[in-house]
């Protein structure tokens, strides 16, 4: 499902509301959330060779970054992201993350939550000639990061899983797929649970 985004926000949010956000909450299937294009030149269909999929080791993550390699049906490159919060005190990332670590200096964490990446690569990619770079970032704002690292990276497409909470828990908890999708003016690809 491909959906239209103005990213509004503030009062405009609060005013105008936004249907692709509600979409995003209550389809059960995969959604692709586009920002509005600056020109009025619509011009030719784009082609995908570089996909961000960022993941926190959840099923939902993993999930997200085999879909991500589902956009590169002719060769690409895929980056593999997870990110960590300093000091690791996140409760959503760390119990995905830093708590199945082994304890040990930065370098030791960093590299065993790099080898984590590399083993959701697809044995299939390698066939498909698609190339798969991982980066394992620290930072206490998971969506700014996540943002930041697709524009170094100049991701075509950034592909997301969601945890599907909403109410209490999507205020408690916060929701970094959302946040990604205001920061950025890529396009991200949502990858929902899938339905029970």
């Amino acid at each position: 499902l491909v959906v239209g985004t103005h990213q509004r926000r503030g009062l405009d949010r609060l005013r105008y509301g936004s249907v692709s956000m509600g979409v995003l909450h209550h389809a059960e299937l995969p959604v692709v959330l586009v920002p509005p294009a600056r020109a009025v030149d619509l011009g030719p269909i784009p082609v995908i060779r570089r996909v961000l999929a960022s993941t926190d080791f959840s099923a939902f993550g993993d999930r997200a970054t085999r879909m991500a390699y589902a956009q590169l049906p002719l060769g690409g490159t895929v980056r593999l992201v997870h990110v960590v919060e300093r000091g690791g005190k996140n409760p959503v990332y760390t119990h995905h993350a830093i708590g199945a670590m082994p304890p040990g200096d930065g370098e030791e964490v960093q590299r065993a939550l790099s080898e984590a990446l590399r083993a959701l690569v697809p044995p299939e990619a390698t066939e498909r000639g698609i190339v798969t770079e991982v980066e394992v970032i620290e930072s206490n704002d998971p969506a700014v990061a996540i943002a930041q690292a697709a524009e170094r990276f100049g991701a075509d497409v950034i592909c997301m899983g969601s945890h599907g909470r909403t109410g209490l828990r999507k205020t408690v908890l916060g929701s970094v797929t959302e946040a990604v999708v205001c920061r950025t003016r890529r396009p991200v690809l949502v990858v929902r649970p899938p339905a029970d």
